[in-house]
């Protein structure tokens, strides 16, 4: 499986996901068109898996420059700026990334991935919260509000809201029912920053270690 993740990532940097060829993918990982069906099923579920490494890519540099309890807001903040930043500007993957969230694989799939950020919110915050409406609150309204925000901007809408503004409005979203918007406003510029820095010096392609631990994750 991971042969078959690493070469869709190369394929699906070049020619985005609606016009990658499978036939392409399987050459390049060296494998039988049977073998990526079998493992995957369909190219959406191979799209979602690519995702998911994107994800476990950008996550661990986060980690190592700042923790979750020591600041919530800006960690929450510099992840999703990384992410963003990194799909959209930097990384090569800016059309398979506008065409995931155009299929919606990405809310298809990966809300079966346990919400960390929710149980975090949870432990740091309110102990009593109810832990299915935070995560409707914590990632699946967040999700759907960058969604429709990247989708428009595709059709020529919202051409006045930046990268940035992005990242900081699905954070106020994701986190409103924790903290004050005063409070996430005023961590957005250090988010950002740490976000370039990472962005900065990032490697375009996820590791075989990144793609092999997200294949141990059932999708």
């Amino acid at each position: 499986m991971a042969k078959i993740i690493d070469a869709a990532i190369m394929v699906f940097s070049v020619n985005g996901y609606e016009n990658a060829n499978i036939t392409d993918i399987t050459k390049a990982a060296g494998v039988a068109t049977g073998s990526l069906n079998n493992c995957f099923g369909n190219k959406e579920k191979l799209g979602a898996y690519v995702t998911l490494v994107m994800l476990k890519h950008t996550m661990p540099p986060v980690h190592a420059t700042i923790d979750f309890d020591d600041d919530p807001i800006l960690f929450t903040m510099a992840t999703v700026c990384t992410y963003h930043r990194f799909m959209m500007e930097t990384g090569g993957y800016r059309q398979f990334f506008i065409e995931s969230l155009k299929y919606d694989f990405i809310f298809n799939y990966l809300s079966r991935v346990p919400n960390n950020l929710a149980e975090n919110l949870i432990r740091h915050y309110r102990n009593d919260a109810d832990p299915e409406t935070v995560t409707l609150r914590s990632q699946y309204l967040p999700y759907m509000l960058g969604r429709t925000l990247i989708l428009k901007q595709q059709e020529g809408y919202f051409h006045d809201i930046s990268s940035a503004d992005v990242a900081y409005l699905v954070c106020r979203e994701a986190l409103k029912d924790f903290v004050s918007e005063k409070a996430i406003r005023a961590r957005a510029p250090e988010g950002l920053r740490i976000a370039l820095e990472i962005c900065d010096r990032l490697p375009a392609r996820p590791s075989m270690e990144t793609i092999e631990n997200a294949v141990r994750i059932s999708l």
